[in-house]
């Protein structure tokens, strides 16, 4: 009977998506119970409004995020589309489309149809954004700088070397 009853108290839980916590031996094991929420693979921020943006990885155009017209999972992220038809053509070719070349802004200051602007991670200063900013990659993410000194106290700062 208690069994019923356990089973019943972890579906209400679920229907919350509460995370239980429970001890095997002398370890805690966390269990994840309901609906898990999923990372999202290509959405930024722009600094000056907090904006949230999308780089659609099959066209690789830039769109506010209420520009979407479809999403898709794939390994675990959520990627935003700009048209249904790209979800196949990720899905079928998630390789190509998120290969070392795609990359979503780290510090767009702002976006408008004239350009963008970036603010310098490490000086601070807003600069306009263009074929020859010198920027560092991070993964998918890549953060612009003003100056190679900036960039490379970034890179001290945040980057681990091996050794």
């Amino acid at each position: 009977m208690k069994t019923k009853y356990i089973i019943i108290l972890l579906v209400i839980l679920s229907l919350f998506g509460v995370q239980l916590e429970t001890a095997f031996a002398s370890e805690k094991v966390a269990l994840p119970i309901g609906k898990q929420e999923v990372e999202e693979g290509n959405t930024w921020m722009t600094l000056e409004d907090d904006a949230k943006h999308f780089t659609c990885p099959v066209c690789d155009m830039h769109h506010t995020l209420e520009e979407a017209k479809a999403s898709t999972v794939v390994e675990g992220k959520k990627y935003f589309l700009c048209h249904p038809a790209e979800q196949a053509k990720l899905r079928a070719g998630a390789s190509v489309y998120l290969g070392d070349h795609f990359f979503v802004p780290g510090n767009l200051y702002s976006r408008t149809h004239d350009g963008a602007t970036f603010k310098d991670p490490v000086n601070g200063e807003i600069a306009a954004l263009n074929a020859s900013t010198i920027f560092l990659s991070m993964g998918h993410v890549r953060y612009f700088f003003t100056s190679e000194n900036t960039k490379q106290q970034y890179e001290q700062e945040h980057v681990k070397t091996s050794e």
